[in-house]
């Protein structure tokens, strides 16, 4: 197949969950002979806007300015860009964010506009963008801009979504999300979400992987990396520490990963004379987030909203991990099928405290090791994965007849 892909980044230009299963997917296609382009805004100065990545090819558009009228220059990148490759014969288009679809519907060539549309989708953008300035203090004309920009996005994604033959999802929680926004007459269809473990650290012992990191061997170690926001829920994670010494003295947390809150979040720490046992490691780059995922005994997804998925979990569960999480969107599907019991039973610190407290208490209880990484292997097998999206594509462009996408 031809695959077009098209996303608000990919990784290795930024590092995360969405954009690195964008890569994976466009890397798995490409070695199972699909030719894949994908297609995303230029990040950062000095990236080629052309490059053969892992197999696929990779095209980079706009200049990385930030000013005023940048983003009316990444909507002109973007068209130029999609009309140059409007000459070859496109099977499918498949959006892994909603924003490119300002820039391509309608699409900018005819030989386009049949083309069958598919949107990966990972996360309401409007509702995200809300959960960013949750804690903000806001001017009455801020919220109203904030309204006006709530409702843009809203509608522009509710547009891509309209057009599109198929939408993928990746937990019956983003299918009812998607449903609850936008209405119940969209055609989804839930998929299971997964990353190429090129990086595992299952090879080693946990205390090897501690040793490599300059960690000691003596702690009790709950490990997270997540975007330092406020649906993150990492200030009930911080304060849930308070009670959780109390009955583990040689607790240690260390929490991964950059954002808007890190600021507030290190002050969090000081202010409950948490220092000594709780940490900011900031940026982990991927070479060493499986040393960490191992080394842990126990990885915590303390989010309040918004888990569509929750591609972390996977990871560590990789890394033979295992992993606690609130009852909140993907993490009741993903961490729950494993073991209920690693389902926190509410959203407060003292309940985190008490989850953990009897993790660490109990043990035995709880899946080992080596049940976690079965777990992971029996249903979250990247090639088995893999396959699943590749006859999901398969079956969309078979029956799409040429819909129209304009």
């Amino acid at each position: 197949m031809r695959i077009m892909m098209l996303g608000d980044a990919v990784y290795p230009d930024k590092t995360g969950g969405s954009w690195r299963f964008l890569h994976d997917m466009a890397e798995g296609l490409s070695a199972r002979g699909h030719r894949v382009d994908v297609l995303v805004p230029k990040v950062s100065f000095g990236l080629p806007e052309r490059e053969l990545l892992d197999g696929f090819t990779l095209w980079r558009y706009g200049d990385a300015d930030k000013g005023p009228a940048s983003q009316l220059r990444l909507v002109m990148a973007l068209r130029q860009l999609m009309l140059s490759l409007s000459g070859e014969r496109w099977d499918f288009i498949n959006y892994h964010f909603a924003w490119p679809s300002v820039a391509s519907i309608p699409m900018p060539a005819a030989s386009l506009i049949k083309v069958p549309l598919i949107y990966t989708f990972q996360g309401p953008w409007c509702e995200e963008y809300l959960s960013t300035l949750r804690g903000i203090d806001k001017k009455p004309l801020q919220q109203a801009r904030i309204r006006i920009s709530y409702r843009l996005r809203r509608a522009m994604e509710g547009r891509l979504l309209r057009r599109c033959r198929q939408i993928l999802v990746l937990s019956n929680f983003s299918r009812e999300t998607l449903r609850r926004i936008h209405g119940s007459g969209l055609n989804v269809m839930v998929m299971k979400g997964g990353i190429k473990p090129e990086s595992t650290a299952v090879h080693l012992t946990k205390y090897e992987a501690r040793r490599r990191l300059g960690l000691a061997k003596d702690r009790q170690i709950i490990f997270t990396v997540r975007r330092l926001s406020p649906r993150m829920g990492l200030d009930i994670l911080i304060e849930a520490m308070l009670p959780l010494r109390r009955s583990l003295s040689n607790i240690h947390l260390i929490i991964g990963g950059r954002g808007e809150s890190q600021a507030e979040l290190q002050r969090l720490i000081s202010r409950h004379g948490l220092d000594s046992i709780a940490r900011l490691e900031g940026f982990i780059p991927e070479d060493k987030l499986a040393l960490y995922l191992r080394a842990a005994d126990l990885v915590a997804m303390p989010s309040l909203e918004l888990e569509g998925f929750g591609l972390v979990s996977l990871q560590a569960m990789m890394n033979g991990t295992p992993v606690m999480g609130t009852p909140v969107g993907g993490n009741r599907e993903l961490i729950g099928s494993l073991d209920k019991r690693l389902l926190f039973k509410g959203l407060s610190p003292h309940i985190l405290a008490e989850g953990m407290a009897d993790f660490f208490a109990h043990r035995s209880r709880y899946p080992s090791a080596d049940e976690v990484l079965d777990f992971y292997n029996n249903n979250y097998d990247w090639e088995m994965v893999l396959n699943d999206w590749e006859n999901a594509f398969t079956a969309i462009v078979a029956s799409s007849g040429g819909q129209s996408s304009d």
